[in-house]
């Protein structure tokens, strides 16, 4: 029970959205309100068996507006919640002043997960824990020109996440007594992004305890089991991670995972056997 051997997969989340706008005509020459469809839709994710990545627990999308001045931007509309929408659909309304720009910040989650601050951040709330679909969320932001006819626009909304999977290949096969009570996992990633800059926050410690560890098929295969799930905030472009675990055996057994490949809209399964 000294060994875990594991390979590391990494392949794109089918996490893409799509909407239309409806957008009636202007008739007032200052100002005029278009209106907008969003929708979020998902493809196949590693999880089919548990519905991780389905969006099934998102419930409200967040809406925040922003007029350019120059080369910054400056806040139109504070962050409005629209908790009506029909699977995943919402709409929202904007009126907008003519021969300005805007970028529209779209963020659609589980309501309580995140916070959308007046700064364009969004902060994973303390306490929101791994292993939990509740997590998943998404985000759009889109550039508005004022001046001209806004028709046939499509919001998409991506995830700004990395899933990671830790997944065993012989839990079925073990005996009942070396079966893990727990696993801890620690690693360092930001808790934070803003929608407005793209910048994601400083990284922090993360430290999670998984017990009773969390049993679940990943892929349809009956002998693997999903160790540890978790969507972290991670950078458009490709960047290396460690991730740390001890799992609890009749003794503790500590594993180092370094090395490990990270991306937004990306999915990596560390996949391994227990004995």
């Amino acid at each position: 029970m000294k060994r875990f051997f594991f390979l590391v997969s990494f392949a794109a989340l089918l996490y893409t959205g799509c909407g239309k706008d409806i957008l009636p005509a202007a008739d007032t020459v200052d100002s005029f309100v278009a209106e907008f469809a969003v929708e979020a839709r998902t493809g196949v994710t590693k999880a089919l068996a548990d519905n991780d990545g389905s969006a099934a627990c998102v419930d409200e999308c967040l809406v925040q507006i922003w007029m350019k001045t120059g080369s910054s931007y400056k806040l139109y509309s504070k962050p409005e919640v629209y908790a009506d929408g029909d699977n995943g659909h919402y709409r929202f309304s904007a009126t907008f002043i003519r021969n300005q720009n805007y970028r529209i910040l779209v963020w659609a989650d589980k309501a309580g997960r995140y916070e959308f601050g007046d700064d364009a951040t969004v902060t994973r709330v303390s306490g929101a824990v791994n292993n939990s679909d509740d997590l998943d969320a998404f985000y759009a932001d889109v550039d508005i020109d004022a001046s001209k006819a806004i028709t046939d626009r499509t919001i998409i909304v991506k995830r700004p996440f990395a899933q990671i999977n830790v997944i065993t290949t012989d839990l079925t096969a073990i005996p009942a007594e070396y079966v893990p009570a727990s696993i801890d996992i620690e690693y360092s990633a930001p808790l934070s992004m803003n929608l407005l800059s793209q910048e994601l926050g400083a990284d922090q410690t993360i430290s999670i305890r998984n017990s009773p560890v969390y049993y679940r098929s990943t892929t349809g295969i009956a002998t693997e089991s999903t160790l540890s799930m978790d969507y972290i905030f991670a950078p458009e472009d490709r960047e290396i991670k460690d991730f740390k675990f001890c799992i609890a055996y009749t003794e503790p057994v500590e594993r180092n995972f370094t090395n490990i490949p990270i991306q937004r809209g990306y999915r990596t399964n560390i996949r391994g056997r227990l004995l």
